[in-house]
Parts: structure tokens; sequence; C-alpha cells
């Protein structure tokens, strides 16, 4: 392994305090993996670290004894699939803290774990907003409605995101598009401003809108988002994120491309060095509870998808 690498991963403190206790005869493991409330398997993929120079892929391991906690309770070991993928047929449970050990040779334990979020019963609703023209016409902008019932005693960090269907001659899929809200719960970490626009669409979100609960924790709490488009199909993602994946998360955003992640939706990590909460290795392990939800919105209609 290159020094250039240890002086990144001692950068990369400045996020977490990262003891680098290097054995350079032995290999650095990568666990990358994000464990869904009441999704199953858990799925976790292990590679080999290289120095940054290296433009080849990713090494996969498969030859790791991989053990799943619960608790604190062994599960069992984790089967290999393929491509440096390890699966356990289990469905993580809200509130619980699940634990990965990878042992390696020299009998050191490459862990990480995370606590499950709760799942968070959402309400959901549509509005529009009516704004007169100049040739007398109406537009018609969707407002997308969520309630959220915060669970007590925890401190959630809730993540929301919509997609638009856009169509070609060969080919559809689901672009990302920019938010708007009065809401004043929303982090402003990604957001933009134009003065030339009037409220609400003076702010915009880039793609992603993110607020933790701190300021209604264990209430219910009404935030909205608005768009430009008078119609179409939509996607809406709504996440609450465990403290590890919010964090690795945020500043992914900072140094990745926004519209590569949304499309990689509901799942995106990578091998990087922003933030680890892996021990004795490097990688993001954490767990996230999701909802989502398909509809069709017009000026005349709105139909949602079971």
């Amino acid at each position: 392994m290159s020094l250039l690498l240890v002086g990144v991963l001692l950068f990369a403190s400045c996020q977490r305090e990262l003891v680098v206790d290097i054995d350079f005869n032995e290999e650095l493991l990568v666990l990358n993996g994000v464990l869904v409330t009441d999704s199953a398997p858990v799925d976790i993929t292990i590679t080999k670290m290289k120095s940054l120079n290296d433009t080849a892929d990713f090494d996969f391991v498969d030859n790791k004894i991989v053990c799943l906690y619960a608790n604190n309770e062994l599960l069992g070991t984790m089967q290999y699939a393929d491509s440096g993928h390890y699966q356990m047929d289990v469905a993580p449970r809200g509130g619980v803290t699940y634990k990965i050990e990878v042992k390696q040779e020299s009998g050191k334990m490459v862990w990480a774990e995370t606590t499950v979020p709760e799942k968070v019963p959402v309400l959901f609703e549509m509005d529009t907003i009516i704004t007169p023209t100049q040739g007398g016409y109406n537009d018609f902008d969707p407002i997308f409605q969520f309630t959220i019932n915060d669970n007590p005693g925890t401190t959630d960090y809730y993540w929301f995101a919509i997609q638009v269907l856009r169509t070609s001659r060969t080919e559809e899929w689901y672009a990302p598009i920019f938010m708007y809200t009065t809401s004043p719960f929303i982090d402003d970490f990604s957001s933009a401003y134009d003065m030339a626009e009037e409220p609400p669409y003076n702010v915009e979100y880039g793609y992603f809108a993110r607020f933790p609960d701190t300021q209604f924790n264990g209430e219910n709490c009404l935030i909205d988002f608005f768009n430009k488009y008078d119609s179409g199909y939509f996607r809406v993602f709504g996440f609450s994120f465990d403290e590890s994946y919010d964090r690795y998360f945020k500043l992914a955003l900072k140094y990745s491309d926004y519209r590569s992640m949304i499309e990689d939706l509901p799942l995106y990590y990578q091998p990087s060095f922003i933030y680890s909460n892996v021990q004795n290795g490097t990688g993001i392990v954490g767990s996230m509870a999701v909802f989502s939800q398909k509809l069709y919105f017009s000026t005349n209609d709105l139909v949602i998808e079971e």
C-alpha cells in the first residue's frame, strides 16, 4: 500500500478520529453495505483496498468468514454469493443493532455495526399551487405533502428525493428534479438561492433534501415540496438513515455527481475516503428505512399506485 494512501486516510479524520494501524503485510479490507429495515437479505460487499493511482477494478474477496450479530447475539455465518457479496436471509428489524465481523488471517477483526432505523408512518398527499398568468390562464404546480409521525426518543435523519419519468423514442427513465419547499426544517446544505424568483421558487434543493428530526422529535411534522412540472409520472423516495450513513451520504453529495447518486436509488455507496465506520478497515456499513411512492399527476387527475 502506498504512503499516499495513509496520508489520505489521515486527512479524512476531520470527519472522524481515524487511527490508522496498517500492517503492510496484510490486506486492508473494504466493507460496504446498507441494511434496509424489514428487507432481506443482508448483503455486504468485501473488496481489497488499492493505491490511489491504481485504475484497475477492485479485487473481490471470496474467502473470508463473515459473521452477523444482532444485539450482540450471533445469527450465523454469511454465505458468499458472487462478486464480493456475502449474504444472509435476514430481514433487519428496526431498533436492533447489527454487527458485521470479518476475521483476518492474523486474527484481527474487521468490523462495523449499525442500528437500523424504525419505520416511520408517512401520510402522503398531493395539492396544487395555482398561479394566474398574464394570458389569463392558470399554472398548476404540484405540491408533494408528507406528514411524518416521528419516533420519540431516537434521532432520525430524513432525506427526500423526487424523480420524473422521461421518455425518448427508444427508452424511458426516471430523472431527478429540483425541489422547492417552505418547510423550516430542511437543511440548507444542498440549496441554491435565486433572487430573481419569487417564493417558494427562490430557493431550490439539488435533487436531495435532508432534515433531521431535532426540531420535531416525537411529533407529527408536515413537509411539503414543490416543483414546476404541471403533469407527469413521478417517483418519490423518503428515507430515514442511521447516523453513519447520514454522515457518509451528506459528504458524498459534496464530492460526487448528484445525478449518478439519484439514479442508483434507493441504495448508494462506493469505496471512498470521505467517511468510514469500519474498524481495522474502511468503507461504510449503514442502514435505512425506505418510503417510496409512484404516482401520476395532472391538473385534472391524480393516480397513486399501490
